[in-house]
């Protein structure tokens, strides 16, 4: 059956009124959420101070840098300082004299004295928040600077507290009676210290000359030998506490640490008095490294590679202790710096457990020449002899990365074998890995004679020796080089031969 079709009621009045209240009530909801943040801004919940009013930026004053004659920087608590500006330079003033400064720091708070640019406006006149101002940090202020110029003149910058929730800070000027915010580039300039303006003078560091490496913890002693092979690749050694090689990448972790080593900000000249508050009364580490004299590959000016003549040199600095989460106090030629914890941590942080290798047969990037394994199944001598391969032209070929394309001869106890079963040997050996740290009373018995040993050359001439005594029926004793330290799984040797036996 068909029905009439249903006729929707209309709307009266009062419908139309609670749909516009909503309506107006989003709007408002939505507007609140996108001005939350310059709500918070202008209306910090702590200390009760009064809120800006404004929100343009604005420029207060643009001077002439070629008229500067100085700024005074004085912070609340600390020293005052004074840059002076002669030809065109910046010259830190102390017990005048005029000292070298760095001009990027120094650049920075000549633009912030001479371009003072504010984000907001507070009050208009210091009447309006006079009881706040002690609140905001500007009575007295935190730090400020006075820069005077030729003709006599000169205005005065003035930061208090940091603004909540913002990155600005409280700020006034000389120039007007207003209260201002302004960024962070003009707080860090008002908050940099004289010893910051210092120039550093970086020690030169070559990783490829340095040949002896001493490290002192409160823990140890470490004494490291760094020797390079014909090939040009670099392996390394501890002497002491005892002679044992070094895994390869805590050899190449200690060069970069090396190599990358650089000074940041200069704290303090040290004294007596002073040593033990930046930690050198029971510093982390000490660190002396031998440089020998030689030549680096550096970028010269044109961007071309050129050679660079170092002499023989020793360094030593000190990490005293951590500061923050970033830096660590460093000593250096009677000065302390802070240093960055990510750079020199591997130092800081050194052991001799840390450092030696857990791989014995793993000699790195390094080309075996020479493989001998005296073993319980036999006795095996394997000899490679590679031969650069030649082209037509007469040039050395080379792979993608640059590196010689070799000719590879194999021999197993004089007899030719293929170069993948070389290879796969060389594999096996690499992964060889310890089981664990050997018993502090554990002692060789006497008369033991190596249940295995395995003598390995490289094309560099580098030499490793791996014996394995018996320590009970699961596990070798392993000496490397002389030394135990470790054990490995008895049998790790039948794994490191893999099929061998069969060729």
């Amino acid at each position: 059956m068909q029905h009439p079709p249903k006729i929707a009621p209309k709307r009266g009045p009062r419908t139309r009124l609670r749909l516009l209240v909503v309506l107006a009530c989003l709007v408002l909801a939505a507007a609140f959420v996108l001005l939350l943040p310059l709500i918070r801004a202008r209306f910090p919940a702590d200390r009760g101070i009064v809120s800006p009013r404004g929100s343009a930026v604005r420029t207060l004053y643009l001077g002439d840098e070629a008229q500067l004659d100085s700024i005074t920087i004085s912070q609340l608590g600390a020293n005052s300082f004074t840059l002076r500006m002669r030809d065109g330079a910046a010259y830190l003033e102390r017990d005048g004299q005029l000292l070298e400064a760095d001009q990027e720091l120094a650049a920075e708070i000549i633009e912030a004295v001479t371009q003072v640019v504010m984000q907001d406006t507070v009050a208009e006149t210091a009447d309006e928040v006079s009881e706040h101002l002690a609140d905001m940090g500007l009575n007295p202020p935190q730090a400020s600077a006075v820069a005077r110029y030729h003709d006599g003149s000169e205005i005065t910058l003035e930061i208090g507290y940091t603004v909540p929730n913002t990155s600005y800070a409280y700020c006034r000027w000389s120039g007007g009676d207003g209260v201002f915010m302004c960024d962070s580039g003009i707080v860090d300039a008002l908050y940099t210290s004289a010893s910051r303006l210092l120039p550093v003078t970086q020690p030169t560091v070559a990783s490829s000359l340095i040949d002896r490496l001493t490290l002192e913890t409160p823990d140890s002693r470490m004494d490291i030998v760094f020797s390079a092979g014909a090939d040009g690749l670099i392996s390394a050694a501890l002497t002491a506490p005892y002679h044992y090689p070094l895994e390869g990448s805590r050899t190449s972790a200690l060069l970069t640490a090396l190599d990358s080593f650089r000074l940041g900000t200069r704290e303090a000249v040290l004294t007596p008095d002073n040593r033990a508050a930046y930690g050198f009364d029971a510093p982390l580490c000490t660190v002396t490294l031998h440089q020998a004299a030689g030549y680096t590959t550096v970028v010269d000016d044109s961007g071309q590679l050129a050679l660079d003549s170092r002499p023989e040199q020793t360094l030593s600095f000190c990490i005293g202790r951590a500061e923050g989460d970033y830096f660590y106090t460093c000593e250096y030629q009677g000065a302390c710096y802070l240093i960055s914890r990510f750079i020199v941590e591997t130092l800081a942080e050194a052991a001799p457990e840390k450092l030696v290798t857990r791989y014995p047969a793993d000699l790195g990037d390094a080309l075996l020449k020479d493989v001998q394994i005296d073993a319980p199944s036999g006795t095996f001598t394997v000899h490679a002899t590679r031969t650069e391969r030649v082209l037509p032209n007469n040039a050395i070929e080379t792979d993608q990365n640059g590196q010689t394309v070799y000719d590879t001869d194999v021999t197993l106890n004089g007899e030719p074998i293929g170069e993948d079963v070389f290879d796969a040997l060389a594999a096996r050996l690499r992964a060889l890995n310890v089981s664990g740290s050997l018993p502090p009373d554990w002692a060789l018995p006497e008369g033991a004679q190596p249940r295995w040993r395995i003598v390995l050359v490289t094309e560099g001439g580098v030499r490793r020796v791996v014996e394995a005594y018996r320590m009970d029926a699961f596990a070798d004793a392993l000496y490397v080089d002389g030394t135990a330290l470790h054990y490995a799984h008895s049998e790790a040797i039948d794994l490191a031969l893999g099929d061998l036996a069969a060729q």
